[in-house]
C-alpha cells in the first residue's frame, strides 16, 4: 500500500500539487480528466475492432488491421488511459476518506488535514539541516552554498509536506480498507523473428532477449557494463540478440555495424561489439574511424584482406542488410536506442544490472 500511495501521490503533486486545492481548482482538473476519460470511451463505443477505417477498390481497413500493425503504440495508449483513470479514482477515494475522517473528528477537512500535516511534518529546517543536505549532494549541486541555500530550504521543506502527506494518506487507506479494482491492460507480446542474427548465450533458452541498438549511441554504451555482467552470469540460462539500428544523426555508427557484420563472418562478432563499445571519449569525442576499426580488427586476430573487402562494402550487401535491420526493429515499436524487448515484450524498466537481472529472474522461474 505504500508503495501505490508514494507513486500515485507522486502522479498526483503533478497534476494536482502537493497542497488540497480550491474546489474550483479542483473542479476544473476533474473535468478535465473527464474529457480525456469520455473521448477514449467514446473511441471504444464507436469504433469496435471489426469497424471498417477506410475503403479503397477491392479492399478495406479495419481497426483490427491497424491495430495488429502498431500493438505498441495502442498499448501505450490504454496505460495511458488505465493510469489517468488510476489516478482519478485515487484522488476521488483520497478527498472522500479525508471527508469521512474529518467529520469523525468534528472538524472541517482544511483543519483536519492542516493539523495531521502540522503534526507529521517533524523538525522544523534549520541552517544545519541544510548545510547537511548540500554536503551530501555537493558535486551534483556543482555551485556554492549562499548561492543555492534559499532552493535547499524550500526543496526540505516540500520533502517534509510530501513525507506528511503520504503518511497520512497511507494510514487513512488503511483504516478505510482501500483497494483499486482497476485491471491494468497487458503488454503486447510481439513475435520477434531472430533467425540469423548475432547472439550470445543459450540458443534455445527460455529467456530471450533482444537489443536494438546503436554503437555511438551514449546510453548503449553506458548499458554495456552491466550487459557484460548478466552475459557472465546468465550466458548458460539466456539468449541475448543483438539488432541493428545505427540513428541518422550518428554518422559513424552504420560504418561500425558494418565492420561489426564483417567481423560476425569470421566468428567474432561480439569480440569486435565489446571492443568498440569500449571505446573511451576523448572529451565529448568519440572515435569511430576506419582506422581505429581496422585496429580493433587487427586486435581480434581477424583475416584483414577478408575484412578489408567486407567492410568496402562495394556491392552494399552489408549496408542493406543493416537497414533492413532497421525497418523491422521500425515494423515492431523500436523509436531510439537501446530498446530491449524480453520473450517480445517492451522492456521499460532501468537497464541497470539489478533491474534486468530481476526481470530475467521473473521470466526464468514463471
Amino acid at each position: 500500500m505504500e508503495t501505490i500511495v508514494k507513486n500515485l501521490t507522486d502522479r498526483a503533486k503533478v497534476l494536482f500539487g502537493t497542497r488540497r486545492l480550491p474546489r474550483r481548482e479542483r473542479m476544473k482538473k476533474a473535468i478535465s480528466i473527464l474529457v480525456v476519460l469520455l473521448a477514449a470511451t467514446m473511441t471504444t463505443l464507436c469504433g469496435g475492432q471489426s469497424d471498417t477505417l477506410a475503403t479503397f477498390d477491392g479492399g478495406s481497413v479495419t481497426q483490427k488491421d491497424v491495430e495488429k500493425n502498431n500493438e505498441q503504440e495502442f498499448y501505450e495508449i490504454r496505460q495511458k488511459e488505465f493510469q489517468i483513470r488510476q489516478q482519478a479514482a485515487f484522488e476521488n477515494a483520497r478527498e472522500r476518506i479525508f471527508e469521512a475522517e474529518a467529520k469523525k473528528q468534528g472538524t472541517t477537512v482544511d483543519k483536519y488535514v492542516e493539523g495531521e500535516l502540522a503534526r507529521r511534518r517533524g523538525a522544523a529546517v534549520t541552517e544545519d539541516s541544510m548545510k547537511q543536505f548540500y554536503n551530501a549532494n555537493k558535486s551534483r549541486i556543482n555551485q556554492p552554498y549562499d548561492a543555492v541555500k534559499d532552493r535547499i530550504r524550500q526543496q526540505l521543506i516540500n520533502n517534509q509536506e510530501k513525507g506528511a502527506r503520504d503518511s497520512l494518506t497511507s494510514e487513512l487507506f488503511k483504516k478505510y480498507n482501500f483497494k483499486f479494482n482497476l485491471k491494468e491492460p497487458e503488454a503486447p507480446k510481439l513475435n520477434l523473428v531472430n533467425d540469423g542474427k548475432p547472439f550470445w548465450g543459450k540458443p534455445d533458452a527460455k529467456v530471450v532477449i533482444t537489443e536494438f541498438s546503436d554503437f555511438e549511441c551514449p546510453y548503449c554504451r553506458q548499458m554495456q557494463g552491466d550487459v557484460q555482467r548478466i552475459k557472465a552470469e546468465y550466458a548458460g540460462k539466456i539468449k541475448w540478440v543483438f539488432r541493428n539500428f545505427p540513428l541518422d544523426f550518428h554518422p559513424q555508427a552504420m560504418p561500425t555495424h558494418i565492420a561489426a557484420a564483417c567481423s560476425g563472418k569470421q566468428g567474432k562478432y561480439f569480440e569486435f561489439q565489446t571492443r568498440v563499445f569500449a571505446i573511451p571519449y576523448n572529451g565529448r569525442q568519440l572515435d569511430m574511424s576506419p582506422a581505429q576499426l581496422e585496429g580493433i580488427a587487427q586486435g581480434i586476430g581477424l583475416n584483414m584482406n577478408t575484412y578489408k573487402q567486407c567492410f568496402a562494402d562495394k556491392n552494399g550487401q552489408e549496408r542493406s542488410e543493416i537497414e533492413a535491420d532497421m525497418r523491422y526493429g521500425q515494423k515492431v515499436g523500436v523509436r531510439g536506442t537501446p530498446t530491449i524487448y524480453m520473450n517480445g515484450v517492451l522492456y521499460q524498466q532501468e537497464r541497470s544490472y539489478e533491474a534486468l537481472k530481476d526481470a530475467i529472474e521473473k521470466l526464468l522461474n514463471s
